[in-house]
Formats: C-alpha cells, sequence, structure tokens
C-alpha cells in the first residue's frame, strides 16, 4: 500500500522564516551528530576537499576536484602511505554514480602505471600528514530535504551529490495530504525569470516546469511520491493538474 507521509503543519514550515528556523535547528543537530559520531580521516594531503563522494555537494567550495591515489595499506582506514596520486576535476554536471565509475576507471589505470616502478623499488611512499585530518559528514535521508531560500545551483549540488541515496526530496500539499515528493532528476538554471514567484512556487518555464529558489530555478524532471511509482513530470502534471502553481515545502 501507498506510504504516504501526512505530517502535522507544526512539522512542516509554511514560510521563509519558519524554514531559516528549523534548517538552523537541523545545522545544529547536524553539527553535534558529526561531532560525536564521525573520526577523522586522513585528507591524503592538503588539497583534498572532502572526505566521501557523498559530500561534494554539501560543501561550500567554487571549485571542486578528486584526487586519485595508490597507497599502502594498513590498519587504519585510509592512513596508509601514498605511492602516487593524481587529480582529476568534477565536471559540473557530474552525479555521485557517474563519479564513482570514473574514478574507478582512473583507479585501475594509474595502479597500471605505478605497479612496476613501486616493485622495483625507483618510488619512495609518502606519509600522510594526521594534523589535517578531516571530519566525514554522516548521511542520512533527512539531508536529502530541499530547503527553497537556498539557491538554485547549491540544491542542484546536492542533488548532485545525494544522487542515487538518500536522494532529495520536498513536500507537497495536495489538497488535505502533505505528501513527500522526491526529486529523481532535476537540472536548473541560474537566473530567476522576469515574473517574480514565491519561494518553493511550481510553475511553468517555456515547455518545462520550475520551481522558484532564492536565486534561479530548479527545473523538475522526473520525480516520485512516495509510495508510488517514479514519472516524468509531464505525465506527473497530467495526473494532477493542482500541482502547477502550488508550493512545495
Amino acid at each position: 500500500m501507498p506510504d504516504e507521509l501526512q505530517p502535522s503543519p507544526q512539522q512542516i514550515p509554511t514560510n521563509t522564516t519558519e524554514q531559516q528556523e528549523q534548517r538552523a535547528s537541523a545545522d545544529a543537530a547536524t553539527t553535534a551528530k558529526n561531532t560525536a559520531a564521525s573520526k577523522p580521516l586522513p585528507t591524503l594531503k592538503k588539497q583534498k576537499k572532502v572526505s566521501t563522494l557523498a559530500n561534494i555537494g554539501l560543501k561550500k567550495e567554487k571549485d571542486y576536484f578528486m584526487e586519485n591515489l595508490t597507497m599502502l595499506m594498513d590498519a587504519g582506514m585510509d592512513t596508509g602511505d601514498i605511492i602516487r596520486e593524481e587529480k582529476t576535476p568534477i565536471d559540473p554536471d557530474e552525479t555521485r554514480p557517474d563519479l564513482e565509475i570514473r574514478l574507478a576507471t582512473l583507479g585501475s589505470e594509474l595502479l597500471r602505471r605505478v605497479l612496476p616502478d613501486f616493485v622495483e623499488r625507483r618510488i619512495t611512499p609518502e606519509k600522510q600528514d594526521d594534523a589535517q585530518a578531516t571530519l566525514c559528514q554522516l548521511i542520512d535521508r533527512e539531508d536529502g530535504r530541499v530547503f527553497w531560500d537556498a539557491d538554485s545551483q547549491a540544491i542542484y549540488d546536492r542533488y548532485r551529490a545525494l544522487t542515487p541515496w538518500p536522494g532529495i526530496f520536498a513536500y507537497w500539499k495536495n489538497e488535505e495530504s502533505l505528501l513527500r515528493l522526491k526529486l529523481i532528476t532535476i537540472s536548473h538554471q541560474k537566473q530567476s525569470p522576469q515574473i517574480k514567484h514565491a519561494l518553493g512556487e511550481v510553475f511553468e518555464i517555456g515547455d518545462a516546469i520550475g520551481v522558484q529558489t532564492a536565486t534561479g530555478v530548479i527545473i523538475l524532471e522526473e520525480v516520485q511520491l512516495e509510495g508510488k511509482e517514479r514519472t516524468d513530470i509531464k505525465a506527473f502534471v497530467n495526473g494532477y493538474k493542482n500541482f502547477i502553481g502550488s508550493s512545495l515545502q
């Protein structure tokens, strides 16, 4: 049976002020959770920006890159001496699964190139600097919650980082039911339309369906109501005529 969520009105923000208050509370809880439950991971030299791929879109860095490296194994987690490392840029539209596949290919190629020199002892492994260890944020389902007072780039980066799990979602009030709507596939534009819309408002933008953010628009391409099948946005709008003009929370 469909597992539709119907939180009480107090649980879901209905305006920007409540969104900011809920976000502040969520950030405080996340900070406490990460401080208590996270453990330092090596930065693999100072240039490394994130501890796991899922954290990429959650960082507020202008430029993203990942380091592909070959290291020795020891008793710790990713604390072994580094044999060789190479830096690769992250495409602005690259999702976590895309990056995982590409890094696996680059990693195997790097190992193939470096192994002969390592066997012949022409490489001296380099120790990592534990003083520059970073904390990895723990990811859970609620990290996928979209706040529409963020700009479209930040929301899009969150989508890239949290695809396919936990994914990103918002709440949509359909008549008397408040439903969890997962945003399966999205794109974005950085500029807001000339016609002003409220934060979270769903509207037509050309042939597409957009949602207003603080700056720019999220373009919905594929969505899924909890307990329902995923569907492209055109079919969804055909089935729910009241979706256009409503507000996502």
